[in-house]
């Protein structure tokens, strides 16, 4: 049964809505009241009911600021509230906090009943909502969504996804198996050997962004897109053109590391390939970034030209593409935990 709790700092009020709501009927349960805001927060975290009916005039912290503090704190929570003013600008403000009912007082038989029908309305989509969520975990959504994902089959992973992600269904239910299905989506990454990132979010980061998001197309479309990446990235890892690309490129590193000018950009023009792909391609295949490998083939020429040679940093630097020999030397402890002027130093202590 859903659950709810109310709040009101009139102790009749809240005892006339625990008595009257039909709560057996509307299929929810009563867990809990609050006087205020404050104490409402408190219960909430306690409590964690599905449903809040709260007044707007409490001390301390009256009920618009608690509705705004909830979409906040507790996203899930769904609100009611109830005030005595017929004023225009509280239920507007009801709304932008994310209520889902507003309801004047003084509360007779009739909007007693339309409490009910919210509170019911509320239960059968948490129903609904459950029930999606076993839907996905007991068929085989989610081995089928990982076998994509291993194929690098970026069709069958959208033609499953817009099946499971159905914007008709409650938002909450089509976020929550978008959450799990992103979370299937960065497990088959890692265990393909690909880092465990998607569009460079960690797992936390990208079931942040989904919870950002407040309406179910975007939803729907971000999921497909992260899964289609992930597919293209792994298909081009066992691609033989996508590995004889990447070889080309980094045999081009490492006789071209000493221009300054080597960006992504100037590496996808030379090999005639879009910058997006090459990146994609390359991660896919080498773990890494470009950048990233570029400035590894740099700093272990660096440390040649360290150890071999009495040259001054500013010169090697400029032979190993960083015109900048402050730049150079910040590049370099963060690759070596070290400055050069130390790594030489330690180089040729006995």
């Amino acid at each position: 049964m859903a659950q709810v709790l109310l709040v009101d700092d009139n102790q009749r009020a809240l005892e006339g809505l625990r008595r009257h709501i039909p709560w057996h009927t509307a299929g929810c349960t009563c867990v809990g009241v609050a006087a205020d805001g404050i104490e409402a927060l408190e219960r909430v975290a306690l409590l964690q009911p599905d449903v809040v009916i709260t007044d707007v005039r409490m001390p301390r912290m009256d009920g618009l600021e608690l509705c705004r503090q909830l979409v906040r704190q507790a996203p899930g929570v769904r609100l009611i509230v109830l005030s005595a003013y017929d004023d225009f600008a509280y239920a507007q403000r009801a709304i932008e906090y994310g209520a889902i009912g507003y309801v004047l007082k003084p509360i007779d038989d009739r909007k007693i009943a339309d409490l009910g029908r919210m509170l019911g309305d509320i239960a059968e989509h948490r129903r609904q909502h459950a029930e999606r969520l076993a839907a996905f975990h007991a068929t085989d959504a989610a081995p089928a969504l990982a076998a994509a994902v291993r194929a690098g089959d970026a069709a069958a992973a959208e033609q499953r996804l817009r099946a499971l992600l159905d914007p008709s269904a409650p938002f909450g239910t089509m976020r929550d198996i978008a959450s799990h299905a992103l979370t299937v989506l960065l497990r088959e990454l890692a265990a393909s050997g690909q880092p465990a990132t998607i569009d460079g979010l960690t797992l936390t980061q990208a079931l942040a962004q989904v919870h950002a998001l407040h309406a179910t197309i975007p939803l729907r479309d971000t999921i497909i897109a992260w899964y289609q990446h992930a597919c293209q990235a792994i298909g081009a890892r066992r691609s033989p053109a996508g590995r004889a690309i990447v070889e080309r490129v980094c045999a081009y590193l490492r006789e071209a590391y000493a221009d300054p000018g080597i960006t992504t950009y100037t590496i996808a023009e030379r090999f005639h390939i879009s910058q997006s792909h090459l990146c994609q391609v390359f991660r896919a295949v080498e773990h890494t970034s470009i950048h990233a490998r570029l400035t590894d083939i740099r700093i272990t020429h660096a440390c040649r030209l360290l150890r071999e040679t009495t040259w001054p940093i500013v010169e090697i630097a400029r032979c190993t593409g960083y015109p900048d020999a402050h730049y150079f030397t910040r590049a370099f402890r963060r690759h070596r935990g070290i400055a050069p002027s130390d790594y030489r130093d330690r180089q040729r202590c006995p």
